[in-house]
């Protein structure tokens, strides 16, 4: 299983979730010595999920349960590069101008107008209902 990190560029409300109820399934099934050894290798990160459930929960209501795509603030720039040639803003891949001109780290701060930040372990991330 890949962990979730504040590292990561995307991250889906729905995978944190899946992983969660995975990890707290398989803890629920556990005594003894192999819970112990759960404790060991995955406690922390429970708790790590378990918190940006409840952040998300609080920030982006039900929404967070449908599906919330939550975007790095240091990947943020080039989500809004990606996202403006994929609904035809922009057709990188046919003109070299305006395109390398453009003012990507305006054009992506104006974009985060539009979304909601979220705090998780000192990383901001955007997301959208």
């Amino acid at each position: 299983m890949k962990e979730i990190t504040p590292d990561d560029n995307i991250i889906d409300s729905r995978e944190v979730n899946k992983q969660f109820k995975k990890l707290t399934k398989e803890r629920n099934k556990l005594s003894g010595s192999d819970l112990e050894k759960w404790k060991d290798e995955y406690e922390k990160y429970c708790k790590r999920l378990g918190n940006l459930i409840k952040q998300g929960e609080f920030t982006f209501g039900v929404e967070w349960e449908y599906g919330v795509t939550l975007i790095n603030d240091d990947y943020f720039k080039t989500y809004a590069e990606e996202f403006a040639n994929d609904i035809g803003a922009i057709d990188s891949k046919r003109y070299d101008w305006p395109i390398n001109f453009i003012d990507w780290d305006g054009a992506s701060d104006s974009l985060k107008s539009e979304y909601i930040d979220l705090e998780w372990h000192d990383s901001t991330f955007y997301g959208r209902t």
